[in-house]
């Protein structure tokens, strides 16, 4: 479920401003134009520059009071990082940054609560994830606890991004002590935050590292997952169609026979019981939540099953479009007890085993919503947008 407030507060921080108030950015400009392309070291001047701009610029962002204002000196801190994170001058302006944000940072933690505090937070953090740089992830690591939750939103997206998986396994830049630490703090987050908005980024981000250890916080993150279904506790169900295609876009390719079958016994178990809960919550849910599973049964089917499974030919969202029930088509796919379905038969996988020791060909269904309870629907608490 998309939280509209949270969503309310993207908006207002990532907003483009169209306000008048900046720095002067007349000589940082002059000295990215001589040497952003450059492979010529930069002078103490150009440094110092680099230097005055962001210490100007980050001590503006904390004093004012106009929202407007932060915004466009934040875009002006990104404007001028360059194209190239590899360049003489991305790196000055980098180790600039990391200087004043980490100071601003510390400054503005020990702030008094209020409105202003928030701002800047929040605004500091969003530049770290513009900046995409492996240079200021000490900076992200250090906020996935916070208590605000748009904070640890781009604490992890800092930590994330296509650009940072990039930079984390290229040569010139390769930091498998830094990995390490990204993916012990994003195992440490999935046990402690609610978030759910950003659990498709840190899958992204597992799939893309592609380790043995990434991909147990895969595993992590999809059971998570599974047990909120099983329970009837889950919330988001839209963030599963990324979670669903990155699992399954990585599953099939994995050499270890073990890792392979952990993977794809998730994937299976993780989009049956998407399934399972639009079909036996499709007169208990609100239209919002079925609405966001249809969404993902008919965007995994398009991007991972139809490319898997030969002759699938897009079934579910066929019956979806006539109103068919899916009954027929989930035990086609998934299986039933004794008989194994499309997906583990054509992909050679099983869901685990009972707790006799034995291989189950298909997976555990989801159980029956919850009864209401001091007259609350609980299950329809739970997915109430």
């Amino acid at each position: 479920m998309v939280n509209t407030k949270r969503v309310g507060f993207c908006f207002c921080v990532l907003g483009i401003s169209l306000s008048v108030w900046s720095m002067d950015t007349t000589r940082i400009k002059e000295i990215r134009d001589q040497y952003a392309q450059s492979s010529t070291p930069l002078d103490s001047a150009a440094v110092q520059v680099i230097d005055d701009f962001w210490r100007k610029s980050v001590d503006a962002m904390m004093l004012t009071e106009d929202t407007d204002e932060m915004v466009a000196l934040r875009l002006d801190l990104k404007k001028f990082s360059g194209d190239n994170h590899l360049s003489l001058y991305a790196s000055a302006y980098l180790k600039a940054g990391r200087k004043h944000l980490g100071v601003a940072t510390d400054t503005v933690g020990k702030w008094e609560e209020n409105a202003r505090k928030v701002r800047v937070e929040r605004n500091l953090m969003v530049l770290v994830a513009e900046l995409e740089s492996v240079e200021l992830a000490d900076l992200a690591l250090a906020k996935l606890s916070d208590k605000d939750p748009m904070v640890r939103y781009w604490a992890v997206r800092s930590l994330t991004s296509p650009e940072i998986v990039s930079q984390l396994k290229e040569d010139v830049t390769r930091d498998e002590k830094l990995t390490s630490q990204i993916i012990s703090a994003l195992e440490e987050y999935l046990k402690t935050s609610p978030d759910t908005l950003t659990l498709p980024f840190v899958a992204e981000f597992a799939a893309g590292i592609n380790t043995a250890v990434s991909r147990k916080l895969l595993w992590t993150l999809a059971d998570r997952r599974i047990d909120a279904y099983m329970k009837w506790t889950v919330t988001d169900e839209s963030v599963d169609a990324g979670i669903l295609k990155s699992i399954g876009e990585l599953a099939p390719v994995v050499s270890d026979p073990l890792e392979k079958q952990e993977l794809l016994s998730r994937f299976g178990r993780l989009y049956a019981c998407v399934i399972g809960r639009y079909m036996q919550g499709e007169k208990l849910l609100p239209q919002a939540a079925k609405d966001r599973l249809v969404t993902v049964i008919a965007e995994v089917e398009d991007k991972i099953i139809s490319k898997q499974v030969a002759g699938w030919a897009m079934k579910f969202r066929t019956d979806l479009s006539k109103n068919i029930p899916l009954d027929k088509d989930y035990e086609l796919l998934f299986g039933s007890e004794g008989r194994v379905g499309e997906l583990a038969g054509r992909l050679d996988f099983n869901y685990g085993k009972d707790g006799s020791g034995k291989a189950l060909v298909s997976p555990i269904p989801l159980p029956p919503p919850p009864k209401p309870s001091n007259a609350t629907d609980a299950s329809a608490a739970a997915a109430k947008p």
